[in-house]
């Protein structure tokens, strides 16, 4: 009997299916938790704006109570409240999703 060095074809074939599988894994997890990293910063940057309205507004010193900004859409709303408390709702949207940041300030 003659002795070979090397893999056989099955043993090959094998190795790269492993190897690939494992390869599609990672690239599918990093697409995926690529997706949410860009989902999660827009919706940083949709609190952030929320969140600056509001404290602007606290400060009168908001310009518009609605508008745009870098794509994304903001408004201000007062609504009464009770004890002398009025509710200030501060609203920012970019058509994907919406953030409502609210405050209670004195009349």
């Amino acid at each position: 009997m003659i002795k070979r060095n090397g893999f056989t074809l099955i043993e090959v074939m094998i190795a790269l299916f492993i190897v690939t599988s494992a390869l599609l894994a990672v690239l599918s997890s990093f697409s995926y938790h690529l997706g949410v990293y860009n989902e999660k910063k827009d919706n940083l940057k949709l609190i952030l704006l929320a969140k600056e309205n509001l404290y602007l507004y606290e400060k009168n010193k908001l310009p518009n109570k609605a508008g745009q900004r870098e794509n994304i859409s903001f408004s201000v709303v007062e609504e009464e409240y009770i004890f002398g408390l009025k509710k200030v709702l501060s609203k920012a949207s970019n058509g994907k999703s919406e953030v409502t940041v609210f405050s209670y300030v004195k009349k």
